[in-house]
């Protein structure tokens, strides 16, 4: 910060003072460079810095007050506004003071992963590009990365017994619990599109192998288990399907002080669920599920659920990091 604080002092005088045009030339050369020098040193400094809010009531560290890129420019500023001078005085009373003055300084924006496909929102092949964002995000999050707030979604967890499934083809009753999905980043996109007037993204996807693991208990149908307890069978389900399914994203613009940020308010999916290869094993036997059974259509809904609320809790983790423009710049 010595050097910040050297070109600072060597350009206090206003612009006005300079004998002409060249000299202010460089003088915007010299503010620049200092500006560039400052938010690197901030970028570098922000970690172990005491947090804070800045004036417009977003998240901030407190700085030397020339390592702000914002405050710096107010400072250089040879007139300055009412409002400057209040966002000056708000930015540094938000920091402890002890020896050189501090500022509340908003930390610079987190830098998007590399895999992440930006697309625009004035793109005439937008729908593309997002087809592409999809892809590639979504098998990041089947695997999650943790040094760009990537969640890991799989294995995807059903938090609840599915009670009651009855499989005509052999008279029993199946109950499951600990019902876990994998398979996740083996998928397809295509038909995706952006309605932005609805705020609403909408794609189809086709997973070639989902794999499905559960504890299971199988009943007969009206029989009291304390009295015929030799009719009550447990075991576990393993098998593996492929599915089509529908997404439809809805999202909001929210503000965090001045800056715009993008929030997920809904997921839906329907699954169209086929080619299912599912098994029992019940007392050390193996038994394949007739896919005449109803056990795909009552498993449906849950699996609709469960991946509904995990994609949006993941997505609006990993999005909340990073502004709107960021995320889907205007061009």
């Amino acid at each position: 910060m010595i050097l910040a604080q050297v070109l600072l002092y060597s350009i206090r005088k206003p612009l006005s003072n300079f004998a002409n045009a060249r000299m202010k030339k460089s003088a915007d050369f010299l503010r620049d460079v200092i500006t560039v020098f400052c938010m690197v040193t901030l970028s570098q400094t922000v970690y172990g810095q005491e947090a804070c809010t800045t004036p417009s009531n977003t998240p901030g560290v407190c700085v030397l007050a020339n390592a702000c890129p914002s405050i710096f420019k107010i400072l250089m500023s040879s007139i300055r506004t009412r409002e400057e001078t209040q966002l000056l005085q708000s930015s540094i009373v938000s920091c402890p003071q002890s020896g050189d003055t501090k500022a509340c300084c908003e930390k610079p924006s987190k830098s998007l992963p590399p895999y992440l496909v930006v697309c625009k929102r004035n793109d005439p092949q937008i729908n593309k590009c997002i087809e592409n964002s999809i892809k590639e995000m979504g098998v990041r999050m089947a695997i999650g990365d943790s040094d760009n707030g990537v969640k890991q979604v799989e294995p995807i967890f059903v938090s609840r017994f599915i009670d009651g499934i009855y499989l005509p083809m052999e008279n029993m009753v199946l109950y499951m619990q600990n019902v876990t999905f994998t398979g996740l980043s083996n998928y397809r996109v295509s038909n995706a599109r952006l309605i932005g007037n609805e705020k609403k993204i909408m794609y189809d996807a086709y997973y070639e192998q989902l794999q499905i693991k559960s504890k299971i208990r199988l009943e007969r149908p009206g029989m009291r288990r304390m009295q015929f307890a030799g009719m009550m069978l447990t075991g576990d389900i393993v098998g593996n399907y492929s599915a089509n399914a529908k997404f439809t994203l809805t999202y909001k613009i929210i503000k965090r002080g001045d800056t715009e940020y993008m929030e997920f308010t809904t997921v839906k999916i329907n699954f169209d669920i086929h080619q299912s290869n599912i098994k029992l094993y019940v007392m050390n036997s193996e038994v394949s599920l007739s896919e005449n059974d109803n056990y795909l259509a009552a498993l449906t809904p849950e699996i609709e659920k469960s991946f509904a609320n995990t994609y949006l809790n993941a997505a609006n983790e990993f999005i909340s990091q990073y502004t709107y423009n960021q995320l889907l710049p205007e061009s």
